[in-house]
């Protein structure tokens, strides 16, 4: 590669901000929505306050509620972590249609092909 020449950004913003994200090989994989990662907070805001399972009752099959708590907030967050990912990185087939069409450098709408 010549010095003149600058490889493309890894990670390019788009006119809705999402970035564009590459494979390995080059091939433009779909846009990541970065805003569904904040439903995170969740489960960390629920595991991060301890007062408000910090009890011994209702218990659940002898478990005490502290334990049996903390134990479906496992399962809450790895479905959540399933359903995170799969927002975050749909094809952009799969987004809503936009009611106008993105404008192109030239300040003119993209004609639909």
């Amino acid at each position: 590669m010549r010095r003149s020449q600058q490889p493309e950004a890894e990670g390019q913003k788009t006119e809705a901000g999402r970035r564009k994200v590459r494979s390995q090989s080059g091939a433009s994989l779909a846009p990541v929505q970065y805003r569904w990662y904040l439903l995170f907070l969740i489960p960390c805001v629920a595991m991060l306050t301890p007062p408000l399972y910090n009890s011994i009752v209702p218990t659940l099959g002898g478990i005490p509620f502290f334990y049996w708590y903390q134990l479906v907030w496992l399962g809450i967050t790895a479905g959540l972590t399933v359903l995170v990912e799969w927002l975050a990185h749909r094809p952009p087939s799969a987004m809503p249609h936009q009611t106008e069409a993105p404008a192109t450098s030239t300040g003119t709408a993209r004609e639909e092909s």
